[in-house]
């Protein structure tokens, strides 16, 4: 996997978060595009400093790539004037590395190429960095969906709770702590002895959000949707997000049986290492990124401002 070549829609989700109506929203979207731009820098360094140490190894070489006799017919080399030799032969060396930045850079672009192309370590290496984008991507998407859930119940639980009561008769009677009509002291005391403000933290773990059906029937009892509204949750790119995280977490790349049940892909053998080429990352990663959009844009029409406490 060149991860080099991986392309983010980072500018695409920092438009989403500038058009947000809700201010109150924008705080999720803003920790959102920087962990997408942490996740983009993490991929850019180790290119960065083989270009710089390429860059610099040809300027080195550069004063000895530059003979006496070029340097004798300088306008103004044989000038009687300490200083005006001097100048000439300043602005000539300036003139060299200027060229020289400017061709080493596509020289460097090109022997890197070659190098992560024909070197097993380093091919190893990047195909680890790149299963890594893969399982971040994942992360902050899971977590944006459960923070902002959380957040929408905290701040207007008048508004909410009662969808989610409708949507389960028993889910008071399930939440620890808490039993019929009573709620115990410990998880009174946990949260100051004010549940107002917190029913999305003591809510939020009877829902599974470490899979997209699951983060799809946490929104829809919680906003009482239909199943059509959250449907860029169904995205089949979505779904191989999901497990492609879940097989490197848990069985480190290496195809099991529930993979191979879900997967899009083909081709693909038990027990063989998963193999993903820049063009899929860059697909299920923006996967990702579309649904963070939609996600928030659906969030931003169902609720209204509320006042920071």
């Amino acid at each position: 996997m060149r991860i080099d070549k991986i392309k983010f829609n980072i500018k695409k989700a920092e438009a989403a978060r500038d058009n947000i109506s809700n201010i109150d929203l924008k705080p999720f979207m803003d920790n959102y595009c920087l962990s997408l731009d942490q996740i983009i820098t993490t991929l850019a360094i180790p290119y960065l400093f083989m270009t710089v140490g390429y860059q610099q190894g040809m300027l080195k070489c550069l004063p000895y790539s530059t003979g006496l006799n070029e340097i004798e017919k300088l306008d103004g080399y044989k000038e009687k004037d300490p200083k005006k030799h001097a100048e000439a032969i300043i602005k000539h060396f300036e003139n060299k590395v200027k060229e020289s930045s400017s061709q080493s850079s596509a020289l460097a672009e090109e022997e890197i190429n070659k190098l992560l192309e024909n070197t097993p370590p380093l091919v190893d290496a990047y195909r680890t960095l790149g299963l890594n984008t893969l399982v971040n991507s994942w992360t902050i998407f899971e977590a944006f969906s459960k923070d902002l859930w959380k957040y929408v119940l905290n701040k207007q639980p008048q508004k909410f709770i009662n969808n989610l009561l409708k949507s389960n008769n028993r889910f008071l009677n399930e939440i620890e702590g808490i039993n019929g009509k009573q709620i115990s002291i410990s998880l009174l005391s946990k949260f100051n002895f004010d549940l107002s403000n917190n029913l999305g933290d003591i809510l939020a773990p009877k829902y599974d959000f470490t899979s997209a059906s699951g983060i799809k029937t946490a929104y829809i009892d919680l906003l009482n949707l239909e199943k059509i509204e959250l449907a860029f949750l169904n995205d089949k790119q979505i779904s191989q997000l999901e497990i492609t995280r879940h097989l490197i977490v848990h069985n480190a790349g290496i195809i099991d049986e529930d993979y191979l049940r879900r997967t899009t892909y083909k081709n693909e053998k038990l027990n063989g290492e998963i193999t993903i080429s820049h063009k899929d990352a860059s697909t299920m990663i923006n996967a990702s990124v579309e649904s963070v959009i939609e996600l928030i844009s659906l969030i931003d029409k169902k609720t209204k401002a509320v006042n920071k406490t």
